[in-house]
């Protein structure tokens, strides 16, 4: 097989990576080489997959139907039909994967898997748009609403951006963050009066 037809299961690859609610937020943060060597590594397989069914194919006569002649007439190059398999396979798995599971309970699970209950209440308050102190350890605290957490397709997946009551943009290292929890005004205001 010519090396150049590998691009085809490497983008395959990518895309399951990429599009099915699963995989994506694992390999957002992750570094160029190992996210390529995920992509190589998904579309591999998917070659396998594809390489087995095409040959199951063959061996049942499908190369004789009417729509196997018509393929090979605009595409009649070494490989054509296991590659196109590949897209197929991809496709199917992506489109599947997202059906039974849904991309909230995608994002729950790599949350219960790899964060904190720090980075549980930052989602849920990003999601669901609540007020929320963050305290730091540098003993200074924040209140505000998330826009952007750890995890998000971010250059500085360490940080979180939120919006405070004054409509100012604020980046906190999480490094720094001590804890999160909502922020109700009106008990803020009670313990000040008393």
């Amino acid at each position: 097989m010519n090396l150049g037809i590998w691009l085809i299961p490497v983008l395959a690859g990518y895309s399951v990576l990429r599009f099915s609610h699963y995989w994506k937020r694992s390999f957002t943060s992750t570094a160029g080489y190992e996210f390529f060597f995920g992509a190589a590594l998904a579309g591999g397989l998917l070659l396998i997959v594809a390489r087995l069914v095409t040959r199951i194919g063959e061996a049942m006569g499908v190369g004789t139907t009417a729509l196997w002649m018509c393929w090979k007439e605009y595409a009649d190059f070494d490989h054509s039909g296991t590659l196109a398999m590949v897209i197929l396979l991809a496709l199917v798995l992506i489109c599947g994967m997202n059906m039974t599971i849904t991309e909230q309970d995608a994002a729950s699970r790599w949350v219960e898997k790899n964060e904190s209950r720090i980075g549980w209440i930052l989602r849920m308050s990003l999601e669901k748009s609540w007020l929320v102190e963050i305290s730091m350890k540098t003993r200074k605290s924040y209140v505000g609403y998330v826009i952007r957490m750890p995890g998000q397709r971010d250059p500085h997946p360490g940080d979180v951006a939120f919006r405070d009551p004054h409509e100012h943009l604020v980046v906190l290292p999480m490094t720094n963050v001590m804890s999160v929890c909502r922020f109700d005004p009106e008990v803020y205001a009670a313990t000040e009066r008393s």
